[in-house]
């Protein structure tokens, strides 16, 4: 069925059987590339205000979201330093689930709302000012870099799909478990020195903020993924240190308006000039939530004197220990022959001095629940924080203690009990699904026609893969052209904007259930003033 949302000129189709389950969906989420388990029991009897609410089926169920509040699909994320929604995209995993691995996320470049109400950003499910592990609970900190106060830093994005606008960094010492406030990284923000792969200058009355050039600039540059790239250089705040600092990076787009008159005054260069006729932002919402849309990260990062620039130099390594020669020489006479014999004999020892100390190490051990001799007791590495995990940021550069270990192999399990089947079998090995919600549930893939097709592993963990967005219409400069018998084309767009049936017969005999979503932003109804109306056009005619 379709249903327009009640506070969004979007549509929302939402294909269901009847069996009795509920799904809520947040008006003004933004989910690209997203993970829902879903039970059959009852999620929630009611969705709060701003919710949409259908009852579904978690057997079959497929959600297309075209365009909610204009917020389809322009992301991005922080790559370097990792952002904590990233590292948990890289390093969180189902299972093994345990305390030490993130909670996993599959969307790193989804988190449009953040600011006043979520500093380091928030999706539809996932609050990163709390960074979950894999069972749920509070993950420890991963620091990322370390920086010495002042030093200018070389910070890495990439934007899934390209808004324009600008990034700003600030910075929020905090400790462990600390949820940091909006005003203490107001307090802290990053000056922009240079961009580094376009050559964008610092705007002398907004000296915090880089202006990216437009997504068909000549000169772009995109990554193996297709993804937009863009490295800037910034100057951390003099005076900032902590062993944990958290670093936050605010993107505020321009493909609906520009946030403010900066916009007008500044000198842009060639291939990066603003859409003038949008006009300025009436207000840039605290919260992300309307427009301009906004995206927040934070990265876990260190700041001390022992990092960066300040770092002292490393020691020469030490001289070899001096060897001693000693000749001694022995006189011997023969008394009968009236000769004399020399005997020369030349022994060598060495004395060998004491190893010098090694120079001071520029990773001190952390007073946490690790350290150079209290090692994990499970097995795992020690971090230079004094975590216990078994990733690269456990027991990479500076690990502490037992750097090469692994956790103990769990015990082999008993060769099973048979039973008589039954009419409802569990999952198949094949799919990893979060233990809390049991075995009806559905771990399901949201894969937008555009994005790089995912690889054989990645489809492994889901039991349900929907692609969006499969279109019955032709994009046209002014307004779009309409199939006229509403028809599904012969040839959908599966994933890298190209028709690839082969890997939905791969697959479904793989055991995953298909499902192909119609729709997009271009099909109307999506922004005031639009004269596009190929869902007016088609609506109920889904089955013809």
């Amino acid at each position: 069925q379709q249903r327009r949302c009640e506070h969004a000129r979007s549509y929302v189709k939402l294909i269901y059987l009847p069996r009795s389950d509920y799904f809520c969906l947040r008006h003004g989420s933004s989910l690209d590339l997203f993970q829902l388990a879903l039970s059959t029991r009852t999620l929630s009897p009611r969705c709060n205000q701003h919710m949409l609410s259908k009852q579904l089926t978690a057997a079959a169920i497929a959600a297309i979201f075209t365009s909610l509040a204009s917020n389809v699909h322009g992301h991005g994320h922080l790559v370097s330093p990792r952002s904590r929604n990233y590292v948990a995209n890289q390093d969180g995993k189902w299972w093994p689930a345990d305390g030490t691995t993130p909670y996993p996320e599959s969307c790193p470049h989804c988190l449009n709302v953040g600011g006043t109400e979520a500093s380091c950003g928030l999706t539809a499910d996932r609050n990163y000012d709390y960074p979950k592990n894999a069972l749920g609970g509070n993950l420890a900190p991963a620091v990322q870099a370390c920086y010495a106060g002042g030093d200018v830093v070389e910070l890495d994005v990439v934007l899934t799909a390209h808004h324009m606008g600008h990034f700003s960094y600030k910075a929020c010492a905090i400790n462990a478990g600390e949820v940091a406030s909006q005003e203490c990284f107001d307090s802290n923000p990053l000056t922009f020195v240079e961009d580094v792969l376009y050559g964008s200058l610092p705007d002398p009355y907004y000296p915090n903020r880089a202006y990216i050039p437009k997504s068909d600039a000549a000169f772009i540059q995109k990554d193996s993924s297709n993804n937009y790239k863009f490295s800037h250089r910034f100057r951390l705040p003099e005076g900032l240190s902590g062993e944990l600092v958290l670093l936050q990076w605010h993107y505020i787009t321009a493909n609906s308006c520009m946030a403010d008159e900066g916009y007008l005054n500044y000198n842009f260069p060639a291939g990066f000039e603003p859409n003038l006729q949008l006009g300025v932002c009436n207000s840039i919402p605290s919260d992300g939530r309307g427009v301009p849309e906004q995206f927040w990260n934070c990265a876990e990062i260190r700041v001390s004197s022992v990092c960066g620039g300040n770092e002292p130099p490393p020691s020469p390594p030490a001289t070899p220990p001096p060897q001693t020669t000693t000749q001694a020489t022995t006189t011997t006479t023969t008394q009968n022959t009236g000769a004399t014999t020399t005997t020369t004999t030349t022994s060598t020892t060495t004395s060998v001095s004491p190893p010098p100390p090694p120079p001071p190490s520029s990773c001190p051990a952390q007073n946490n629940a690790c350290g150079p001799n209290n090692p994990c007791s499970n097995g795992m590495c020690c971090s230079q924080w004094g975590y216990c995990g078994t990733s690269e940021a456990y027991c990479g550069e500076c690990c502490q203690n037992n750097c090469d270990g692994q956790p103990p192999s769990p015990p082999s399990p008993s060769p099973p009990t048979p039973s008589p089947p039954t009419s409802n079998p569990p999952p198949s090995p094949g799919f990893n699904y979060d233990a809390d919600h049991g075995e009806d549930s559905r771990l399901i893939a949201y894969v937008g026609n555009w994005q790089a097709c995912p690889t054989d592993e990645q489809i492994d963990a889901y039991s349900h893969i929907v692609i969006a967005f499969a279109v019955s219409y032709t994009w046209s400069p002014g307004k779009n052209n309409c199939d006229a018998l509403c028809q599904v084309p012969s040839s959908l767009p599966l994933c890298g904007n190209q028709a690839r049936p082969d890997l939905i017969e791969k697959w479904r005999g793989m055991g995953k259930k298909v499902i192909v979503s119609f729709g997009g932003a271009g099909m109307g109804g999506s922004w005031s003033g639009d004269q596009n109306n190929c869902w007016d056009y088609c609506f109920g005619r889904e089955d013809k």
